[in-house]
């Protein structure tokens, strides 16, 4: 009689092991590899869990841009991967990986012809609804960091209180915000160019962001080096003070418009 190990779990590259040494074995659901008998099956076309809740960091920059861009912007639908890559400064794949996370939150669909694309499934004042009802949207700093002197960079971007200034009614505040993107901020730190920083104040806050501010400032001229309304909108979300909230119904009517 033939023996065959039975395993409720296995690394695939120890399964991969067995299967080249030619044993008996079976992971239920997985796959089942006889050769004594003459028999293998495997799972070859497993479905990938909807893993994914909320907007990745490119996935939510993607949208927003796409949320803010009007005609006579670059467009970001059924245009290739490479091209959108160029646009955002990264490469397709970080693109891919963007689109795919959108595509498993039903918010687009890609096209898996000759190059990719994509489309969104919704339309713009929609795709804002289903995002705000479930919570797709991510908070996107990473942490403030406070210093006396201003942080070296070429290109600094208003952010918080001061850009929503910017947008709305509200008055800003003494404190001055910045924003720059964590890339930027660790090769800062990593040269020892970094101010000295405190977690707790300092003439400058300066947000760490999960994606690079300056890219839709740099696409989008209309914001004079700030941060964009919606990500601001994100950044306030669960801020209950009663001027941030009017604030943010005053961005919801301007920039969430009505169709065109």
């Amino acid at each position: 009689m033939p023996v065959i190990l039975i395993f409720n779990y296995i690394e695939a590259f120890k399964r991969k092991r067995l299967v080249q040494q030619r044993m008996n074995f079976i992971v239920p659901y997985k796959q089942f590899f006889i050769p004594e008998l003459m028999m293998a099956f495997s799972e070859v076309n497993q479905t990938k869990p909807n893993e994914d809740i909320r907007f990745t960091p490119m996935a939510q920059l993607l949208t927003i841009y796409w949320l803010l861009s009007k005609n006579e912007d670059e467009q970001i639908e059924q245009v290739p991967f490479n091209k959108i890559a160029n646009l955002f400064d990264t490469n397709a794949m970080a693109i891919t990986r963007a689109a795919d996370n959108l595509a498993n939150l039903n918010i687009c669909t890609i096209h898996t012809g000759r190059p990719k694309c994509l489309t969104f499934n919704q339309s713009k004042q929609n795709t804002w609804s289903i995002i705000k009802e479930r919570q797709l949207g991510i908070y996107p700093i990473l942490k403030t960091v406070f210093t006396d002197s201003k942080p070296p960079h070429d290109k600094w971007i208003n952010t918080n209180t001061n850009a929503l200034t910017a947008f709305t009614d509200i008055n800003s505040g003494y404190q001055q915000y910045l924003a720059l993107d964590k890339a930027a901020y660790q090769a800062y730190k990593k040269t020892n160019q970094w101010p000295q920083e405190n977690t707790s104040e300092g003439e400058f806050a300066t947000e760490i962001w999960k994606y690079d501010p300056t890219i839709l400032s740099n696409r989008f001229r209309w914001l004079k080096n700030n941060i964009d309304p919606i990500s601001l909108y994100l950044c306030f979300t669960n801020d209950e003070d009663e001027r941030i909230e009017d604030a943010l119904e005053q961005i919801e009517k301007k920039f969430i418009w009505l169709e065109e």
